[in-house]
């Protein structure tokens, strides 16, 4: 029997991604230093605040993925990707994951469901277009398992030929 490795899928920069990724990298570089960093972490702010304020204010990436009829671009996720990716490369200090992607995401799904919600979602949602932060909540109740429950003791371990596990 033969076995073939599943088509890659190649992740080409589009000249939207590449744009979007190099604005990104040109900020990170001028206000996102190294030493930057050090001060930053000597410090005791969460995040940068004027960073995040470049981000969001002047150049609209917390609104990458909002619709454009919402006051969002209309981006992809590949766009946003491409600004996780710079943010992360630089160790940028910034809640962008956190508010940009998760908590607009899970406010623009809100805000679409016939509920009276609606309102409350979308005036968060602009909270956020606005530079806001966000956090992404699920109550205990939604949870996977009970928070009050412990986790199930870890499976007996079982050796494998040639490996010699630790003693607990």
């Amino acid at each position: 029997m033969t076995t073939t490795a599943p088509a890659t899928v190649p992740m080409i920069d589009d000249p939207v991604t590449t744009d979007v990724r190099s604005t990104v990298r040109r900020l990170l570089t001028a206000e996102c230093s190294s030493q930057d960093l050090l001060t930053f972490v000597a410090g005791d702010r969460d995040y940068n605040d004027a960073l995040w304020r470049r981000l969001g204010r002047d150049l609209g990436l917390t609104a990458l993925l909002v619709p454009e009829e919402w006051g969002g671009a209309g981006a992809s996720t590949r766009e946003a990707a491409a600004v996780l990716t710079e943010l992360g490369r630089a160790a940028a200090p910034v809640p962008y994951l956190s508010s940009a992607v998760l908590a607009t995401t899970a406010l623009i799904e809100a805000a679409v469901l016939p509920s009276a919600g609606v309102p409350a979602a979308r005036a968060a949602l602009d909270t956020l277009l606005d530079g806001g932060i966000g956090v992404l909540a699920v109550p205990a109740t939604q949870a996977p398992r009970d928070p009050c429950t412990p986790p199930r003791p870890p499976r007996p371990r079982r050796p494998m030929a040639g490996c010699a596990y630790p003693e607990p």
